[in-house]
């Protein structure tokens, strides 16, 4: 999983981490069921604002961005960017 913090574009801070840091590899999801992880992010402290986190998942090892649709529709960057961002 990635999450990636953005200012004008540019990511300022990520995290990439395997579900539950491992302990719930996708393989062992069954459809519908709802995984819970938690991603930390450290923000530089001055002259960027954050107005964009933008959330995917990725395959391992080739890194290429597992395909992504916000209602129904695909997203063309393969990640869901989240709404109202407020650091």
């Amino acid at each position: 999983i990635f999450v990636h913090a953005e200012s004008g574009g540019e990511i300022i801070a990520q995290d990439d981490q395997t579900p539950q840091y491992g302990a719930l590899p996708t393989w062992g999801w069954f459809p519908g069921e709802l995984v819970i992880t938690t991603h930390q992010l450290t923000l530089p402290s001055e002259g960027l604002t954050l107005d964009t986190i933008g959330v995917g998942l990725y395959s391992w090892p080739s890194l290429e961005r597992l395909p992504v649709a916000v209602d129904g529709t695909p997203q063309l960057d393969n990640r869901v960017l989240l709404p109202n961002i407020q650091p």
